[in-house]
């Protein structure tokens, strides 16, 4: 069977007749969040130049350009715009807002009340470049890439050599319909840190314009480190191009920034590279990529054997990793919400159940955000338990900038518990991210963690953790030219077991620290995936836990609790299960064994097996049971692995009510509760069918 599959829509299901089977356990609801395509909360106004638009283009003059020269460069291309008193206008306007609705200035290092003083700047006059670009870098000082203010008549303009615009992570090809990401064809490679912080090639076009090649090293421009000539182009205080976004945490931006190398080639006259094939260092004139389309889709990824990444329109795709039984998962981005949410479930769901997987990797490495519950569908069938681990919180005091309080139920992107399965995902989890893990996947990327099974590669992501509302512009004159609606995060993502832990601008740390090797990038080898993969084909863990029988008499019978425990490097292992009651207080341990005496079939299987018997009393109990490996200090614990009770029994007392419609059964279960004091609640039916033709 080909195992490479795209996935757009959940797979079609079947009923048919059947037979019950009766478990004591807690029935699972599912709900599904019926969402529009793009709720209000989400819309951004399509960019677009309005017909006042001034540009008076200077080609660049050979030279590297101090500050000073941009500062006269900026003045010059974009004339002098509106009044002085729209434009303070303008800035009175949007500094209140944020000031007043901003939620993350918690864990923010900057002086608000200092940027202020860039008020003054506007007040002696200042161009429609300049004054474009003290909003954008007033912007930028929030770290936040939802919270800004854009003159599109700059920000869109053609980035000719010379033109002074910045461009910063910018790494998609297609359209995004949540962050309006676009590729220009404008530099067609991708690049990606070093220690040092100069840029590995680790994709590109083929005969690129440079002779650029995966394994390649940019150093910088003009013989200056990038590292250098970023920050000068901060101080200069370009106009930042729309379509851009940057990290909201101190190490994200920095990440962004440096990705950011090659985007911005127009402003200066030679890059410096580092070949891989002869370590000579070129200093290559960048008049030659001039007019070339080098769009090319470079994602921070490099191809994995048997899974196809997203293309085109594509938001998730998947397969299974060449040569494993390990499930992979590419989510490139979680809007619109429907192919998002459908994609991502379907893809667990084929995974979990139509193939025996020994572990799944999910990459959000380039995935800029979206629906915050675009994930819930997928998530559901991972954990089993409710995923209720964090909220969103607002600005409890317009006047106090670090005053928060939890957004409601209900409202603009307030909690919503999710019920998890009763079918644990019960391997090994990794989770991949990098600093361009954004928005919606900061929040997904942060929910996930909580699952038992996993555990977080590659780097620590872009921290934005938030969710925006947007506002018309309410200022008189209007300002079309700065888009009919600007945005500000409103909302600050905190795990609600502490209430001061807030995310924006801290993020989701990964448990290994791993980027892109040149070695690995010259031979094909993504060294993110290839850290996955040894990590979850060396983890000792246990899976399929059951305790058998799931019914036992109270003080009289006694129930076996059996796993399979996987050990591939034949370490010593401990294994033990935490018997709890429905409060999940525990009651008692017991080892379990693989030594053939223990209701674990044959010594050195890997099936472990331990008794215990039932106390007198009727009570529904759980399973926790934890694999340690001294050896490689590793120990994973699965919550709720397993239930069985002393209540009832409970039988199938009727079926009634059977009814035929098309291809579908309808039917009344009824039961009866045969213990003498306990009520069995929530019980749980699983139907099969009797057909052994059909599976």
């Amino acid at each position: 069977m080909d195992k490479r599959y795209r996935i757009f829509k959940t797979t079609t299901e079947m009923l048919f007749c059947i037979l019950v089977l009766l478990m004591p356990a807690t029935i699972w609801g599912q709900s599904y969040f019926d969402a529009p395509a793009e709720p209000w909360y989400m819309k951004r106004a399509q960019p677009q130049r309005t017909a006042d638009a001034t540009f008076n283009y200077i080609p660049k003059k050979p030279g590297h350009y101090s500050r000073s020269d941009w500062r006269a460069v900026i003045d010059s291309t974009w004339g002098m715009g509106r009044p002085t008193a729209e434009k303070l206008a303008l800035f009175d306007f949007f500094w209140n807002e944020v000031d007043q609705k901003y939620a993350g200035f918690v864990n923010l290092d900057v002086d608000w009340d200092g940027l202020y003083a860039y008020r003054d700047t506007v007040a002696a006059g200042v161009s429609r470049g300049r004054f474009a670009g003290i909003m954008s870098h007033l912007s930028m000082a929030l770290l936040e890439s939802h919270t800004v203010m854009f003159n599109t008549n700059v920000a869109l303009d053609s980035l000719l050599p010379g033109v002074p615009l910045l461009v910063i992570a910018n790494h998609k090809v297609r359209f995004d319909p949540v962050v309006r990401l676009y590729d220009h064809g404008h530099f067609g490679a991708g690049l990606t840190p070093l220690p040092d912080s100069s840029l590995l090639v680790y994709s590109a076009l083929p005969n690129h314009p440079l002779g650029l090649a995966p394994g390649d090293i940019v150093l910088g421009y003009d013989n200056i480190p990038w590292k250098i000539l970023y920050k000068e182009l901060l101080s200069a205080q370009l106009p930042v191009h729309q379509r851009s976004f940057w990290g909201s945490s101190e190490r994200s931006f920095h990440y962004t920034m440096l990705i950011s190398a090659g985007l911005n080639w127009h402003l200066f006259d030679t890059i410096d590279i580092l070949k891989y094939n002869t370590a000579d260092t070129l200093h290559l004139s960048t008049s030659v990529l001039q007019g070339q389309d080098m769009t090319l889709y470079s994602t921070l990824q490099l191809p994995v054997p048997g899974v196809p990444m997203p293309q085109d329109d594509e938001l998730v795709s998947w397969g299974i990793v060449d040569g494993t039984q390990v499930g992979y998962i590419y989510v490139a981005s979680w809007s619109p919400f429907s192919p998002a949410s459908d994609g991502f479930s379907s893809a667990v769901n084929i995974l979990m159940n139509d193939y025996e997987t020994s572990g799944l990797i999910i990459d959000y490495r380039s995935n800029p955000g979206g629906f915050l519950d675009a994930a819930d569908k997928g998530y559901r069938q991972l954990f089993n338990a409710d995923i209720n681990f964090v909220n969103m919180a607002v600005r409890a005091d317009p006047q106090n900038r670090l005053a928060l309080t939890p957004v409601l139920p209900g409202e603009c992107c307030g909690f919503q518990p999710v019920p998890g399965d009763p079918n644990l995902y019960d391997r090994p989890l990794a989770v991949l991210i990098s600093p361009t893990t954004f928005s919606a996947a900061d929040y997904n990327t942060l929910r996930i963690k909580y699952h038992p099974m996993a555990r977080m590669f590659g780097l620590p992501n872009g921290s934005a953790h938030t969710c925006y509302c947007t506002y018309e512009i309410t200022t008189v004159p209007p300002f079309p030219e700065w888009r009919d609606k600007y945005g500000i995060a409103r909302r600050n993502t905190y795990v609600i077991d502490d209430p001061d832990s807030f995310y924006i601008h801290v993020g989701v740390e990964v448990d290994e620290e791993v980027s892109l090797t040149r070695e690995d990038v010259v031979q094909g080898h993504d060294t993110i995936v290839e850290a996955a993969l040894s990590w979850i084909h060396n983890l000792a863990h246990a899976h399929d836990v059951a305790a058998n029988p799931p019914y036992v008499a109270s003080g009289a019978d006694t129930t076996t609790i059996n796993a399979l425990v996987e050990n591939p490097n034949n370490h010593p292992l401990a294994v033990h299960a935490d018997i709890t009651d429905q409060d999940n207080v525990i009651l008692d341990s017991l080892q379990l064994y693989d030594d053939g005496q223990h209701g674990d079939h044959e010594a050195g299987d890997g099936f472990w097996g331990g008794f215990w018997p039932a106390p007198a009393g009727e009570e529904t109990y759980r399973v926790n049971l934890t694999t340690e490996d001294a050896a490689a200090a590793t120990s994973r614990t699965l919550p709720d692995a397993a239930r069985f009770t002393t209540i009832g029994p409970v039988t199938l007392d009727a079926v009634e009510d059977v009814t035929f419609v098309s291809e579908f059964i309808y039917f009344k279960l009824f039961f009866r509760n045969n213990g003498a004091v306990a009520t069995a609640l929530d019980v749980n039916a699983l139907i099969v069918p009797t057909d052994t033709n059909i599976v």
